[in-house]
């Protein structure tokens, strides 16, 4: 029983690593404001290479719950084959 639990236990901690990928991504890549103290106003400024983190991390998030997807299939198909497989063997047994 320890591979199904394992695959599932991959997809759960891969599934809570995506909020933690895109929340950093969009916090490094967001443009934040800043005071202009010649002008007397605030203006928008970005981190150098924002824009690629922001879409890294969106795409890295896609792959992640990706793979916690295919990682609950797999436990589920995991699962269900070694139910099937006990299930033979009771009634062989009886």
């Amino acid at each position: 029983m320890a591979k199904p639990l394992a695959w599932a236990g991959s997809s759960a901690l891969l599934l809570l690593l995506v909020p933690v990928v895109y929340g950093r991504a969009m916090a490094y890549g967001a443009s934040f404001l800043v005071w202009d103290e010649q002008h007397s106003t605030y203006f928008y400024d970005e981190r150098p290479g924002g824009f690629v983190v922001i879409v890294a991390g969106l795409m890295a998030s896609v792959v992640l719950t990706l793979l916690a997807v295919g990682a609950a299939i797999r436990a589920g198909v995991l699962f269900v084959r070694r139910s099937r497989s006990r299930g033979r063997e009771a009634t062989a047994r009886a």
